[in-house]
């Protein structure tokens, strides 16, 4: 993971993260937990994994969380869950008339 920080205008600044090893990945969604961490999710399609990224500032931590089974690619949302844990959803896509919705609440994010 790289950082980088730099002012975008004369009254923001901004900080950079690489959240993703190269490869295929669909696009990320966030939310941020109760303690203000900013957790973002994406599918990881080369390794054919939904990953979490917990990060503090620009320092992130990344917990693979489920295998995808068929196929990636196709809907990923996530949302916290009255306990404050992240729920994502996404497609398990077999073709385009064979698909699962999966929901996983991930259990061992640090």
């Amino acid at each position: 993971m790289s950082a980088e920080s730099h002012h975008t205008r004369e009254c923001s600044k901004a900080a950079t993260a690489t959240l993703a090893e190269p490869g295929r990945h669909t696009a990320p969604v966030m939310v941020m937990d109760r303690d203000g961490r900013a957790l973002v999710a994406y599918q990881d399609l080369d390794r054919e994994r939904i990953v979490i990224a917990t990060c503090t500032g620009t320092f992130c931590t990344h917990t693979p969380v489920t295998t995808i089974r068929r196929g990636g690619g196709d809907g990923l949302a996530m949302a916290l869950d009255g306990d404050g844990r992240p729920m994502i959803a996404w497609m398990d896509v077999g073709d385009r008339h064979d698909w699962d919705l999966v929901v996983t609440t991930p259990l061992n994010l640090p």
